[in-house]
């Protein structure tokens, strides 16, 4: 049995959520036909972009 790595952030221990990170090439073996690349149209895979002054910012649905 392999163990799936994985993160997870929360940014307190009182919230009701929190973002989990797996490995992406575990998920991928598992999943095969699941899309990895990197969208080049962010507009048409997210929520609202927001400029910051040192990257932009978008929500995603899960």
């Amino acid at each position: 049995m392999t163990r799936l790595k994985r993160i997870e952030v929360v940014p307190s221990l009182k919230v009701e959520m929190s973002l989990v990170v797996y490995d992406k090439q575990a998920v991928a073996n598992m999943q095969p036909e699941l899309e990895f690349h990197t969208p080049t149209n962010l507009e048409h895979h997210g929520g609202d972009i927001v400029n910051m002054p040192s990257s932009r910012v978008f929500s995603f649905a899960s």
